[in-house]
């Protein structure tokens, strides 16, 4: 699943490609699923002819703000969303190519040329992802509703400090609850909690300053680096966790480092840590919160008329009590 990093590499390359260019062509496919609150048609009516003034970015939502209009090409990347420039690939961890010959990319939900030449497409395999149009992003209740984003609006450290002194879930449901941090996933999170030598399910409220501290130098490091590096794993850090957490279920036991790593489940996702470096203080695990799902519970069958649980309880209805065949018998 697309996280921050990815978001905000494909931002930058849309920024950079897209500002001060004009859509020339625009193309929008028929999908209900992907393209909400606006026909296709409209969409590709809309966009034809406009201008990308600025770009911007909350979590993992981004968005091109179109001149004259002011209107925003609003994408939300959900699962498998994936930003890609023709001749230049795409911005996303695995760094994909893409091969021009064969644009537009497999799974295309919106493809425009500019009025240079370059041209762009927003796809997704899965069909989780969103493509809006909107007037003004910041007054969606989806993004008005997150918290700090890690690069454009992180507080200070005694003001996270004090944030996650409020907090008597684990680290790593904090984390990943949008509302709180905008922007970091499962991968972000466990390099967060790894950089920082937290465990997990460390209870956020049990955290010293000086752990605090280091959740938020990691979280800026880890979200700033990851960009500036386009979000591909092949350049990331050889000592992040990134590399080996990928690998539960080998047989091979994973390391980073000469450490090696485990998998649990915490916060209802798979988390992977060290547990020789993030060990978890005696009586301090999280309390889970919404973010583990209730199981689910089987509904209860009724019997069908005249089947075996009916003809018992009938049964039972029409023999009389003991007490009462002795009677009957007597007279």
């Amino acid at each position: 699943m697309p996280e921050l990093p990815e978001v905000e590499s494909a931002r930058r390359l849309l920024h950079r490609l897209g500002v001060g260019k004009t859509i020339v062509r625009a193309v929008v496919a028929d999908d209900d699923k992907v393209v909400k609150g606006i026909s296709p048609k409209k969409l590709q009516a809309a966009l034809q002819g406009s201008q990308i003034l600025s770009t911007d970015r909350r979590g993992k939502h981004m968005w091109a703000v179109l001149g004259p209009s002011k209107h925003s090409l609003l994408l939300h990347y959900g699962m498998t969303g994936m930003l890609a420039a023709k001749g230049e690939g795409a911005a996303n961890y695995r760094g994909e190519n893409v091969d021009a010959a064969s644009w537009p990319p497999r799974f295309w939900k919106i493809h425009f040329q500019l009025d240079d030449g370059a041209e762009i497409a927003f796809c997704d395999s899965r069909r989780f992802a969103r493509v809006q149009y909107v007037a003004d992003p910041l007054a969606l209740p989806s993004i008005a509703a997150l918290g700090w984003d890690p690069l454009t609006g992180m507080p200070g450290v005694g003001e996270l400090t004090q944030a996650l002194a409020r907090q008597r879930r684990s680290m790593k449901a904090v984390l990943l609850d949008q509302s709180f941090l905008a922007g970091v996933g499962n991968w972000v999170a466990d390099e967060v909690l790894y950089q920082a030598r937290i465990h997990p399910e460390q209870r956020a409220n049990a955290l010293t300053e000086e752990q605090a501290a280091r959740v938020h130098g990691a979280v800026q490091h880890i979200c700033r680096t990851a960009s500036d590096l386009n979000a591909e794993s092949a350049r990331l850090p050889a000592t992040w966790l990134f590399h080996a957490r990928w690998s539960k279920g080998r047989k091979e036991r994973p390391e980073v480092e000469g450490e090696v790593i485990e998998h649990i489940t915490v916060a209802g996702r798979t988390s992977a840590f060290v547990p020789r470096l993030q060990v978890l203080q005696d009586g301090d695990a999280g309390v889970e919160d919404a973010l583990r799902e209730p199981p689910k519970q089987e509904p209860r069958k009724r019997p069908e008329p005249g089947g075996k649980e009916t003809k018992v309880k009938r049964q039972a209805a029409t023999t009389p009590p003991p007490a009462a065949r002795k009677r009957r018998g007597a007279g």
